[in-house]
């Protein structure tokens, strides 16, 4: 065994002991389980990627878990703006074998004049309300995916739900009469 293997060895137990802390640290960025184990690897993956392109850093543990925050940041950015068209999708609209034609052709006419509005919110304002009404989440359980704190999640949820009232009174008339 070579001084480098042993010295390499080192690093790759140290990350392993660093492993437990780093996805403690990820379930709380990311507020759920499901990614969290990708996350963790991926951060690993890189940061033995990058020791072995430019030496180990200083201070490990922080390098470490500065990577798992880029990678989860990152996915969360992405996630928001996959997320925001789900809660109007076409595909869920009733198929022309259970509706009459004209029906089905108004309903769809209806739900994309629903969608321009909708589309109108900000990115957050969509994916706060999806999750709320859509998903039916708790406040404490969106915080996170839109990096904001309950109360703040709870202040962007109501605006939003305003917002969305007055905008599609602005283009359906009050009762709805021209949708």
């Amino acid at each position: 065994m070579t001084y480098d293997s042993i010295k390499e060895n080192d690093i790759g137990a140290r990350i392993t002991n660093y492993y437990p802390t780093l996805k403690r640290n990820l379930g709380k960025i990311l507020g759920t389980t499901d990614v969290v184990d990708d996350v963790a690897q991926e951060a690993c993956t890189r940061a033995l990627k990058g020791i072995q392109a430019r030496g180990p850093p200083e201070k490990l543990e922080a390098w470490l878990m500065g990577i798992g925050y880029n990678i989860a940041k990152d996915y969360l950015h992405q996630r928001s703006f996959n997320k925001t068209t789900s809660i109007y999708e076409l595909e869920y609209l009733p198929t022309s074998k259970d509706l009459d034609p004209l029906d089905a052709a108004y309903l769809r006419d209806r739900v994309l004049a629903v969608r321009e509005v909708v589309d109108q919110l900000k990115p957050r304002e969509r994916l706060v309300l999806q999750e709320s009404i859509y998903n039916r989440k708790r406040f404490e359980d969106i915080a996170p995916e839109v990096g904001r704190s309950e109360s703040a999640t709870k202040a962007i949820h109501y605006r939003a739900k305003k917002k969305l009232k007055r905008m599609l009174e602005e283009r359906f008339g009050e009762n709805g009469e021209n949708l």
